[in-house]
């Protein structure tokens, strides 16, 4: 349905100076499809890319290279109006904090029939029932049409934000961390409906997180960005349990699971500058196994089975100690300088 081919977003950042500009690389090379129906996750530590790509696959950053493809069809080749139309009526957006993603002064009604205005779905009274109908599938009562944002709760703000983007019935959702301002019986309930939704409208979803244990029991595929690269996708359940990207098998490290006892993985060295990002693979500064070998080029994709694909010089096996000792540790990777206090991945996550 939707599917990005080699796409950059560099963004312009001043620095150093009145005059001076740095290119900051916030994606980086970045191919991805969304097909019919999946859940796909999106997984990174913070300033990875994740809502970048959000921002990609919405259409509201326009890619400094690479194509994104909406049926085929190049998005940005497409006329103002046919974008919004076509491709702004096919895909709905959750973003991350409900009680700033809704207008205060605006009741749940005018929210929800806001989109159906603008994009002149129906008469009258057929909007008047798509509200009702949207209030229904989210499992809000029919009195919050009257209510302000501010006087629901969190969950309640959430399941409006969703609904709204529910409205013109599109084929994807992209959520932005849907749940990560939500107390964590509230956040349960938001993912079973998001869950829920998909088993009975045949949505596609995009779920960013840097929660890859959630993303893991969620999703159809998982991508795993780390410093505007995706690094490692596939299966959940493969990149989950038998992940060949140590930065993959450190973000699965640092999140606690009830069903599966991990090593917790210490990673040290300094954490690479999305203004000047280290040549060859972005991890190697803080990678426990880099060596001269990371630091020419980015490696070329690696593909096992079921579309599962990941880009390192020294991938993880079965067999792979999860750490080193102390002392190799503390040995600065190729072009870094003397390592910065040793950090969990757990802590930049």
């Amino acid at each position: 349905m939707i599917r990005l081919d080699s796409v950059h977003v560099r963004h312009k950042a001043r620095s150093g100076g009145l005059f001076r500009r740095d290119a900051v690389y916030a994606l980086t090379d970045a191919t991805l499809e969304i097909g019919k129906g999946e859940i796909v996750g999106i997984v990174g530590e913070s300033g990875c890319g994740k809502s970048t790509l959000a921002r990609v696959l919405i259409g509201l950053q326009k890619p400094t290279e690479g194509q994104v493809a909406f049926h085929g069809g190049d998005l940005w080749k497409m006329t103002g109006s046919d974008r919004r139309d076509n491709f702004g009526s096919s895909v709905g957006v959750v973003f991350q904090d409900p009680a700033t993603a809704l207008n205060p002064r605006l009741t749940v009604e005018q929210i929800l029939r806001d989109p159906l205005d603008v994009h002149r779905r129906g008469s009258r009274e057929e909007r008047t029932a798509r509200v009702r109908e949207l209030l229904g599938l989210v499992g809000l009562p029919g009195h919050t049409l009257g209510s302000l944002p501010g006087q629901l709760s969190g969950g309640q703000r959430q399941r409006v934000a969703i609904a709204r983007a529910l409205a013109l019935e599109p084929e994807l959702i992209v959520a932005d961390e849907p749940t990560s301002a939500l107390d964590v019986s509230v956040r349960a309930q938001v993912l079973n409906l998001l869950i829920d939704l998909r088993e009975r409208l045949g949505l596609a979803l995009v779920f960013i997180s840097h929660d890859i244990q959630t993303v893991r029991y969620l999703a159809d595929r998982i991508a795993v960005l780390y410093l505007g690269r995706i690094v490692e996708q596939g299966p959940a359940e493969q990149v989950a349990s038998a992940p060949r990207h140590p930065y993959t098998e450190a973000l699965l490290s640092a999140t606690p699971s009830l069903l599966e006892t991990t090593e917790r993985i210490v990673l040290t060295g300094p954490v690479p500058s999305a203004t000047n990002p280290p040549s060859g693979c972005p991890f190697r500064t803080r990678c426990p196994s880099a060596d001269s070998a990371c630091a020419g080029v980015f490696p070329e994709p690696s593909t096992g089975t079921g579309g599962h694909r990941w880009h390192c010089v020294h991938p993880r096996t079965p067999d792979t100690p999860t750490s080193l000792p102390e002392a190799q540790l503390s040995t600065p990777g190729p072009d870094t300088g003397t390592p910065a206090p040793a950090t969990s991945a757990r802590s930049h996550a």
